[in-house]
């Protein structure tokens, strides 16, 4: 029996490539190293356009927390501020993301600014969140903005003092 040894190596090769391409579809974050910032570069407004895919608050959401997730605020933020112009109005699990990613990232003054504005806007906020944010200030020696947001914490869940 004969056997093409060369094209015997290229159908492995494109089994590996059809392997890796499902898993990327599975989990976008796999490829290279764990929520790989090529792989997000690849994710963007203009893809969004080209497959007529819709610029809802979910979109936005998705698209802003897979920047977040590999710290890549300046695109984080600037992606929230041309949602903005868009005429998208930010939802609290968009908040929530925001403040995630500032905080993962370090951002701890940013993140509060956020934070303001989700209390100016009278939108719910996770016990979980209050922990990161609370860690995230206090990490940046801000005793004051911790202060504050605990003081929220108990007035808000109804923790007593």
């Amino acid at each position: 029996m004969f056997f093409d040894m060369e094209s015997t190596e290229l159908a492995c090769l494109r089994r590996e490539r059809g392997k890796e391409n499902r898993e990327m579809i599975k989990n976008p974050h796999t490829t290279g190293r764990r929520g790989s910032a090529s792989t997000v570069e690849e994710m963007s407004i203009e893809v969004m356009e080209k497959a007529s895919c819709p610029k809802d608050i979910k979109t936005w959401t998705i698209l802003i927390s897979s920047y977040g997730k590999v710290k890549l605020i300046g695109k984080t933020l600037m992606l929230f501020e041309r949602m903005r112009k868009c005429g998208c109005e930010p939802d609290g699990t968009l908040y929530e993301v925001i403040v995630y990613a500032l905080c993962n990232a370090g951002k701890g003054d940013i993140a509060m600014e956020v934070y303001k504005e989700i209390v100016c806007k009278n939108i719910e906020v996770d016990m979980n969140l209050y922990k990161v944010l609370m860690n995230c200030l206090s990490r940046s020696g801000n005793i004051l903005d911790v202060r504050l947001v605990g003081e929220d914490m108990m007035n808000v869940s109804q923790v007593p003092q």
